[in-house]
């Protein structure tokens, strides 16, 4: 992975942070509407944790989400619109007040239990979130590329830096290619016109 030209460090930085704040800001919603259509079935502290485990949130990002996922939680208690979450402060920190009949009743519900229809639906979310984040992925690289430029090799340089600095897995370099290409295809080849004869048996010729 190449450096950003140091003249532009600055201006990447300030993109950099907004580019992760969109990404916390889309990981929140999903998070939340992760919880709130699997509360029948898992506690919200387990979901959160299955949520960060799905889409590979690290150490750092997990920790981050809950934090602003318990905010939200505990703004709507304060607004007197309750969801049964009661909160106790855990060396400093705002935690879940998680009880023993608590974690009773999380062994209960998943403790060898198979469930279909819940796994199946989160699959589906999952893909479903994966691909509203690539779009966040894309978002971002674009703004960056306004100030790297699309030569050849500084888009891949670009989402290289963009994935080190947000701790992506590196699984995802091909699929945020693929979408930044679709984005820039239209400017980049505005005005160019290709015509192609095709000929009989599926060949083409130029």
């Amino acid at each position: 992975m190449k450096n950003p030209p140091r003249s532009n460090n600055g201006e990447l930085a300030i993109l950099l942070a907004g580019a992760r704040e969109r990404l916390a800001d889309a990981h929140l919603v999903h998070a939340l509407d992760f919880i709130q259509r699997t509360s029948s079935d898992i506690e919200a502290p387990r979901a959160l944790q299955v949520y960060s485990r799905l889409h590979f949130l690290d150490e750092h990002d997990e920790r981050h989400l809950k934090n602003r996922v318990l905010a939200s939680f505990s703004h709507v208690a304060d607004a007197g619109n309750g969801k049964g979450h009661t909160f106790t402060a855990v060396g400093g920190d705002i935690e879940w007040d998680v009880t023993a009949s608590l974690f009773y009743r999380l062994r209960r519900r998943l403790g060898g239990r198979r469930n279909p229809r819940l796994r199946r639906w989160v699959e589906l979310h999952t893909g479903y979130v994966e691909a509203r984040l690539l779009r966040v992925h894309a978002d971002n690289v674009e703004r960056l590329l306004e100030v790297t430029g699309t030569t050849d090799g500084a888009v891949a340089d670009t989402i290289r830096v963009y994935m080190h600095e947000l701790r992506l897995r590196e699984s995802l370099f091909e699929a945020i290619d693929i979408a930044v290409c679709e984005r820039l295809y239209p400017v980049v080849t505005q005005g160019t016109k290709v015509t192609l004869r095709v000929q009989r048996g599926g060949a083409s010729g130029g």
